[in-house]
């Protein structure tokens, strides 16, 4: 019995030690995960646009992100890496169609931000 319960509270700070060295990926939304940088470049039939993050901190990098589309709105979240300081992964280029839509927003401070929209 008492093997048991050594073995149970190992595998209990083993399950913290993973939980706390190895963050899963967390939206980027400034604060401690860092604020991001967005410069984009539109295409010359402007149906995509490239986007250049940049992050300012010095932990965490971006993986990816997820669009979410509500009418001719498209929402942006920006993800880390897994980990803290893990390049596995990370990239700052991203296109991006925007056929249908006409403003652009990504979230940033706890809020979204309109970084572009067609005239």
């Amino acid at each position: 019995m008492k093997k048991v319960i050594i073995f149970v509270l190992i595998m209990v700070i083993c399950l913290i030690g993973v939980y706390v060295f190895i963050p899963l990926p967390l939206p980027i939304t400034g604060g401690k995960m860092g604020n991001v940088a967005v410069e984009y470049t539109l295409s010359e039939d402007e149906t995509t646009i490239s986007i250049k993050t940049k992050i300012y901190s010095s932990i965490g990098a971006i993986k990816t992100y997820k669009a979410k589309q509500d009418g001719d709105k498209l929402y942006i979240i920006f993800y880390s890496t897994f980990g803290l300081n893990n390049p596995n992964g990370a990239k700052n280029d991203f296109d991006i169609d925007i056929t249908d839509i006409n403003f652009l927003y990504y979230y940033h401070a706890d809020q979204y931000d309109l970084i572009w929209q067609r005239l």
